[in-house]
């Protein structure tokens, strides 16, 4: 009985646990303010409309999907309609629209599995399983953030059968990945490893064959370690293996589970911190419940935990994710007696955390199973189940900004057939996506519909520090709203002035300190606010911010071909020496077609800005100096997408005296519209 039911175990589709940098995209701004508020406001957060993804006439499964900090989005799934099944895959930037679906694996035998993972700059890692002609083999592909996936590379052993692939990348660009091989009726769990924008190395194996080491799940936190969990074996029982790699290979594996049951269905997530929780099915009496297991960063998993209450009905297919307050959030799906519901539990902070009682998060009246979770450990968490009421099925989700309560359950498909469970991915800001397969009649197609919690990300801002009464200073920034049009933006500039628009110039009367205020505004009403601190000071006054001020002019050869070098050359001119930094940021105009979003008119069109990298230069007093600012090659594919769809371009320079040199430079900026560029890659010349 015991080996029936392990070879006979049907696999569950799980999503990794991705770590990943806040703020990606983010404008590196020349004046040392400090942060006052940097939080998007919370005004009217909603799922939006369903769209779909995947092409017409072809069929859609598996769907798996990773969300970067920047909510830049990957897709990944199975695709059915040639003579062999595919890998596919759709990539979103922040504010665009989904790609033209690719194909990542080879059509001349089938692929299956996919999973994928994305870093905290955009980068992204999908993996699957393709048939050889005799096993299904791991192959993965690697993605740079604003390009397109790559060729396969595939990772496990010639003659041998692979199963359940996972992958798993953090911030930096680390990747992991785990799978089961199976040789005959014995099976061990594998890993291989990848630096960032590297391939991945020689399979490692964290067991030796055994009856049992399968569905095995893996994260990997923002210092490179790595748990992995999978379904093990005693000798009498399944239970929970887990095997830690901190700072080199992984260790041994060791049991998580008690002994004398069986225990399966792993999941492990890490928070910000490195603290780790591991979850899975315990088959004890009187029915199955959600056991945990905590471990603090750098320590070792202590004794588990009850997550489920215990219960005559068993407790089945349970998700883990941190938000940004530490607290860990598992959800599985338990019946009440009378139907299958979605349950959870959020455990508290640290090593004496406990979990809270559940919670039923679907409204009933229907069977409600298989979640799934997203969450990173630095915004919310998201919880998505597929649904069936007797009649149709529909994709649900919940919502639970960090440290908070559960939304009531939001339904985020239209009704109809579905393949598979919904997957959902979750950005810094506690914006959100789900992907799900339902049909339209001849197909199932991949459908996304986009969670818009938060108010624009302020790109490229620019707020000066310090100034002089009289001195004319300029504002600036970017808004760019992950999943609707921006509505609004402006400037309060602290003395009752205020000016809208992307950029203002604004002259102070009266010296001190005063609030300067950023804001902008989506249409769904969601506001992001950043304030910071100007001091005024009077010109020539001992002591006064502006009274060894040295002023500076920047300029930009307007008709520099930017792009054939990845190089922008300026130059700055002061009227006194000055150890300097000189920052640039390109920033593109798009197009966007007219229309109105709940009763009110959007803007057509928005600004993408990149920040170029900072250079260090040494002004002589009266002498012009030239500078080169590099434009990197994932901000060189960004910008020639943004030009596909409108030219106007601009540049932005500022610059800032070195800390320490006693002397500094107001806030200083220049601003060159119509800047030549070319196509490098293609020859073409961009007016």
């Amino acid at each position: 009985m015991m080996l029936n039911r392990i070879l006979n175990r049907r696999p569950v589709n799980r999503r990794p646990v991705n770590r990943r940098l806040i703020g990606r995209g983010i404008g590196v701004t020349v004046v040392a303010a400090t942060l006052a508020v940097a939080a998007p406001a919370y005004a009217a957060p909603q799922w939006l409309t369903p769209q779909v993804v995947s092409r017409s006439g072809q069929d859609a499964s598996y769907p798996h999907v990773a969300f970067d900090q920047g909510g830049d989005a990957v897709a990944v799934w199975r695709s059915a309609g040639g003579a062999n099944t595919v890998i596919m895959a759709s990539a979103r930037s922040a504010g665009g629209a989904f790609s033209a679906p690719q194909t990542l694996s080879d059509a001349s035998e089938n692929s299956t599995r996919p999973d994928v993972a994305t870093d905290g700059q955009g980068d992204a890692v999908a993996v699957w399983l393709r048939f050889d002609g005799a096993n299904q083999r791991v192959q993965a592909a690697y993605r740079p953030a604003g390009g397109s996936f790559g060729a396969p590379q595939t990772l496990s052993a010639v003659g041998y059968e692979a199963r359940e692939p996972r992958v798993a990348m953090n911030a930096s660009g680390e990747a992991v990945i785990v799978w089961s091989l199976a040789s005959g009726l014995f099976e061990e769990v594998q890993s291989s490893s990848a630096a960032p924008g590297g391939l991945f190395g020689e399979p490692v194996a964290l067991t030796g064959f055994t009856t049992v080491a399968s569905v095995p799940q893996v994260a990997l936190d923002s210092h490179g370690d790595a748990i992995a969990v999978w379904d093990g074996w005693d000798g009498s029982n399944i239970r929970i293996q887990g095997a830690v790699r901190a700072g080199g290979s992984f260790g041994l594996p060791r049991f998580l589970s008690p002994s004398g049951y069986n225990a399966d269905t792993p999941q492990v997530a890490f928070d910000s911190t490195g603290d780790a929780l591991a979850v899975w099915r315990f088959d004890g009496p009187p029915a199955s419940t959600v056991e945990g297991d905590y471990r603090p960063a750098g320590g070792e998993f202590g004794a588990s935990q009850r997550v489920s209450a215990s219960s005559s009905q068993p407790a089945q297919a349970p998700q883990v994710a941190f938000d940004g307050q530490g607290d860990g959030v598992v959800a599985w799906q338990q019946s009440d007696g009378k139907e299958l519901r979605v349950d959870a539990s959020v455990r508290s902070p640290g090593s004496a955390g406990t979990f809270a009682m559940q919670a039923t998060l679907d409204p009933g009246g229907q069977e409600a199973y298989e979640p799934r979770i997203a969450g990173d450990g630095l915004s919310g968490t998201i919880v998505s189940w597929k649904t069936f009421n007797g009649a149709n099925y529909t994709a649900q989700a919940a919502v639970r900004p960090a440290g908070g309560s559960f939304s009531p359950a939001t339904t985020v498909s239209a009704a109809g057939p579905q393949e598979g469970v919904p997957a959902v991915g979750i950005d810094a800001q506690g914006n959100g996506i789900a992907v799900w397969s339902r049909s339209n009649g001849p197909n199932y197609l991949l459908e996304a519909a986009g969670y818009d919690g938060a108010g624009p990300l302020l790109r490229g801002l620019t707020l000066p520090s310090q100034g002089l009464v009289g001195q004319s200073l300029q504002f600036f920034l970017a808004p760019l709203d992950v999943w609707s049009p921006v509505l609004s933006e402006g400037f309060s500039f602290g003395d009752g002035a205020s000016a809208s628009g992307v950029s203002a110039t604004h002259a102070y009367t009266s010296p001190g300190t005063y609030q300067v205020t950023a804001t902008a505004t989506d249409v769904l009403g969601n506001v992001t606010t950043v304030t910071r601190t100007l001091t005024i000071g009077v010109p020539g006054t001992a002591g006064s911010p502006g009274a060894s001020a040295i002023h500076c002019t920047l300029t930009v050869a307007r008709t520099q071909k930017l792009l054939g070098k990845r190089i922008v050359t300026a130059s700055a001119m002061c009227d006194a020496g000055l150890e300097a930094s000189l920052s640039g940021r390109l920033t593109v105009l798009i197009a966007r077609s007219h229309g109105r979003g709940h009763g009110r008119s959007a803007k057509t069109s928005t600004l993408r800005g990149f920040t170029l990298e900072s250079v260090p230069v040494a002004l002589v007093a009266g002498r012009q100096t030239a500078v080169h600012l590099v434009i990197s090659a994932g901000t060189l594919h960004a910008v020639l997408a943004a030009l596909k769809q409108h030219r106007r371009v601009s540049l932005y320079l500022a610059l800032s005296g070195a800390p320490g040199a006693g002397s500094g430079v107001l806030h200083v900026q220049a601003h060159v519209a119509s800047l030549a560029f070319v196509h490098h890659a293609l020859g073409k010349h961009t007016p």
